[in-house]
Order: structure tokens, then sequence, then C-alpha cells
């Protein structure tokens, strides 16, 4: 059996949904990689790739992401189950996320559930002309409202993997970009990687020379 890669989440981090923001980096700049774990597919390919996640070198659960493409649009999904102590109490938080998009890039909704201490909220979210329509639920209760469009310059999913796999392979060692993320209500965020030395790594039982990077999340606009 092949090992998952491993995503290394850095230390004090203010919430679970900044932790997770860092992860979702960091995986996404794992799976865009030149050489990719395992083998990069075509980009109008389906995949699916798993991956273990550790909080200061200790491990806290496991992330799956995937793509899937139909009827010329292109559904990218990321689910994630954590499981750590605060105060010497384990907390365990899951969260399913996907974001629909056309062949060309424009996006279509987004969606999220999310459990933890036997609450369960979910949203979803629809790219409309009049704006964005969010219907949202927490514990039973449901609302829905009507929201302004975010501003222009964030990237779509599938758009944010083909930016950093061609930043990658041509060699950048210093990658920005911002885009929507739904674990924080679909906020706009500022996603920075860097790369910060070399180290050994196992993949499918080979011993390789991996690139080592460091990733900073924060909301648009501030940090």
């Amino acid at each position: 059996m092949s090992r998952r890669p491993v995503v290394r989440i850095a230390g004090g981090a203010a919430s679970l949904v900044a932790m997770l923001a860092l992860a979702m980096a960091a995986m996404a700049a794992m799976a865009a990689g030149p050489a990719g774990l395992g083998g990069d597919p075509p980009e109008a390919a389906d995949w699916e790739r798993w991956y273990e996640l550790s909080l200061d070198d200790q491990p806290v659960g496991w992330m799956r992401r995937w793509r899937e493409h139909a009827d010329g649009q292109v559904r990218t999904g990321r689910e994630v189950h954590l499981r750590i102590e605060r105060s010497g109490t384990p907390v365990v938080l899951e969260t399913r996320s996907e974001f629909l998009e056309t062949a060309g890039g424009e996006p279509v909704s987004a969606s999220m559930r999310s459990r933890s201490a036997g609450s369960e909220s979910w949203s979803v979210w629809d790219f409309t002309d009049a704006g964005v329509r969010e219907r949202s639920g927490e514990d039973g209760r449901t609302r829905e409202r009507l929201r302004t469009k975010p501003a222009t310059g964030w990237l779509t999913p599938a758009a944010e993997d083909l930016l950093l796999r061609s930043r990658l392979e041509a060699g950048a060692e210093r990658i920005r970009w911002r885009a929507l993320d739904p674990e924080a209500g679909l906020a706009e965020v500022s996603l920075e990687l860097v790369a910060d030395g070399r180290e050994p790594l196992e993949v499918n039982g080979r011993r390789v020379e991996a690139t080592r990077w460091r990733v900073q999340g924060h909301p648009a606009g501030g940090r």
C-alpha cells in the first residue's frame, strides 16, 4: 500500500478554520506540483487524492480532495477529518466542501457542511447575475439571503491548480494568489506559498528529494 502524502500544519493557528485554510493551500500546492505525488492527471481527467494531516508533527486526521468533470462543468471537492486536543479534551471536526464551475472557469455554486461537538451546520451558495444566493442552516435553523458578488481577481479551484502548476514548473519559489474559502463562509482569502528548503521524502516506496513549502493565509485585504 502506498503511503499517503503528509500535510504538516504549523502550530499557533488562531482557530480550526485558520488551520484548514493553511492545510488547503498546502494540499493544493502538492496536488499541482510538476511531478505530482504519483503523477498529475490531464487537466480534463477525474482524480482523487488522500492526505494525512499532522499538527506540530503529530497525526491529527486526514484529508481527501477530488475533481470530477461532467456536462461542461468541473466539480472540486474537499473532505477533512480532524481530531485535536484542546485543554486535554479531544475535539473532532469534520468538514466537506464542493465548488462547481464551468469548463471556462466561471463559478456556478459552492457548498460546505461541518460537524463538531454534536453541532452541524451547512451552507450553499449559488452564483447568479443578481449576486450570490446564500442558504444556510445550523442545528435545525435555516436562513436565506442575497450577497454581493465577490470582487474579481480570485481564482476558482481549477484555475488555482493551473496557476500553481505553471508557476512551480517555472521554478517559482514564492507564489501569491486569492481564492474563496467555503470553510470560512465563502470569504476571500489571500494565500502565499514560499519554498523553505528541501528534505528527503518516501513516495510509493521510493526515496525522493522534496521541496518543503511554507504556507501563509489571511483574509484578503488584511492580516
